[in-house]
């Protein structure tokens, strides 16, 4: 398996890999999980998936994706005008969108050693697959001076960055909606990402 980060200035030549992501978060999340979410031409995408402003790390075997997720750094503004979007779990908080603001107890962080990860997804759910996913997050993010994770997902997600060896703790309780349960949790960066020994 092969790791690779894109965005809009690092290698855009696999932004086929991209795609691939966004038309399996279709799948996944709207077909399979019946979640009301925005798309396209077979492809789901949100306010989010900004050319600029995400980057998505993708895990592939011989360009067929194998897991996948999309990082936003916490300083990210989207937008301009009355309605301005920054990441999700801030978002989220703030009521700017529809999910429960009761998500983070305290106001989740605005600078940029902070990044978000959501949409995380994998094809093949082993262990290795999901370890090579959240190594090549961590490592990318180190490269970027960030000091914190912040991540929105299934409290099994966490509970999975848990049997990884990283530690992490929640922003506020699970909360649900018609799309499942769910939790904002953070991991800090220090170095490496603090594993529990």
């Amino acid at each position: 398996m092969e790791t690779v980060i894109i965005s809009a200035n690092r290698n855009a030549q696999h932004w086929d890999l991209v795609r691939q992501f966004l038309e399996h978060r279709k799948r996944i999340f709207v077909e399979e999980k019946g979640w009301s979410l925005s798309g396209h031409e077979g492809l789901e995408f949100d306010q989010y998936d900004v050319l600029g402003a995400a980057t998505y790390v993708i895990v592939h075997q011989d360009g067929r994706i194998c897991a996948g997720a999309r990082l936003l750094r916490c300083d990210t503004r989207i937008g301009r005008g009355a309605l301005t979007y920054s990441y999700m779990i801030r978002d989220a908080y703030m009521a700017v969108i529809d999910l429960p603001t009761q998500i983070c107890q305290n106001p989740p962080p605005v600078d940029t050693a902070s990044w978000e990860m959501t949409r995380v997804m994998t094809m093949d759910p082993s262990i290795p697959t999901l370890r090579t996913l959240i190594d090549a997050v961590r490592d990318f993010l180190l490269t970027e001076g960030a000091e914190r994770l912040l991540c929105l997902g299934p409290p099994s997600l966490m509970r999975m960055g848990r049997i990884l060896g990283y530690e992490s703790f929640a922003l506020g309780e699970p909360v649900s909606n018609v799309n499942g349960r769910y939790v904002a949790f953070e991991a800090k960066l220090l170095g490496e990402l603090e594993v529990l020994a």
